[in-house]
């Protein structure tokens, strides 16, 4: 059973299974190269208990899970980073937990359900779970997924997805979602860090869905085009060098200079933004942009 030790998984974590082929914890750090790293269920390469610092990292490792379970966990504390891995797992890549990171570098990763689960664990001292953010990087490689890349639920994330190639079949870049843990906190209308995304050199047909009234969610797009909806208010911003063409109908807060031209819907989509001046205007691609002052 679920008690101290951790002989199975949390049920909020989507996972199964009683064995975590290595397990990192208490102020350690360790270091994998060249190698295979095969879990039956829940985990291949996990972290816990980090004390005041873990630090994972393995280079050029085939990580695999066969039944259900993750390729690595960044428990709160711990920092995990994956460097040219080819990950081959029935759930998802990495689960990143309240204060620690995940860096996942030029990897490839088959996923059954997520790239990346971010989650909050529940506890703490007074509002110190509030303060606590998720470090997020995908940098280059190949990711195919069943679920969004990157579900967050219930927690503040900094995500930088920068010259990757994602491929989610449910066609969800990030969403954002109400974690339905019970130890997950409620922010009950605090001022909370949020929920910052940035994708950088990309060119991606995914939606970006923000579902956590709780906090804001802020997309940075930099030499970027992305084809697909921006749902929940998402505050949006794009350097010169981006695109946003949007499939569905989507609702944004326009965020510093946004040319008119950065912006198209497909015919029968509308944008509906909030920027700093009222207009009604037919896109190229024969959607419409309809901005309301806030």
């Amino acid at each position: 059973v679920i008690g101290p030790g951790m002989a199975k998984p949390p049920v909020f974590l989507e996972i199964e299974g009683n064995m975590r082929t290595h397990c990192t914890v208490m102020d350690s750090e360790s270091y994998f190269y060249h190698s295979t790293i095969i879990a039956d269920s829940w985990a291949a390469l996990s972290t816990d208990a980090a004390g005041d610092r873990v630090y994972l990292e393995a280079n050029d490792c085939n990580v695999i899970t066969t039944r259900s379970g993750y390729g690595t966990y960044a428990d709160t504390g711990c920092h995990c980073v994956l460097n040219r891995c080819n990950l081959d797992v029935q759930n998802m890549a990495a689960i990143v937990a309240g204060e620690s990171s995940v860096k996942l570098n030029d990897c490839t990763a088959k996923c059954g359900s997520y790239v990346v689960l971010n989650h909050v664990v529940g506890g703490g001292p007074g509002e110190a779970i509030f303060t606590q953010v998720s470090k997020i990087d995908i940098v280059g490689g190949k990711y195919q997924c069943e679920d969004p890349a990157v579900i967050v639920k219930s927690c503040n994330s900094d995500i930088l997805i920068d010259g990757a190639v994602v491929n989610s079949q449910c066609g969800v870049l990030v969403k954002s979602r109400i974690n339905d843990d019970p130890c997950a906190p409620n922010p009950e209308g605090r001022e909370v860090y949020g929920i910052h995304v940035t994708l950088k050199n990309m060119n991606t047909e995914n939606n970006i869905i923000h579902e956590d009234p709780g906090r804001k969610m802020t997309v940075t797009m930099e030499n970027t085009a992305l084809v697909g909806a921006i749902t929940g208010g998402v505050l949006l911003s794009l350097d010169k060098s981006s695109h946003w063409t949007a499939n569905a109908d989507s609702d944004v807060v326009l965020h510093g200079d946004v040319a008119l031209e950065q912006l198209d819907a497909v015919s029968g989509v509308t944008i509906h933004a909030i920027g700093g001046e009222e207009k009604t205007v037919t896109l190229s691609s024969g959607g419409t942009l309809v901005v309301e002052t806030a």
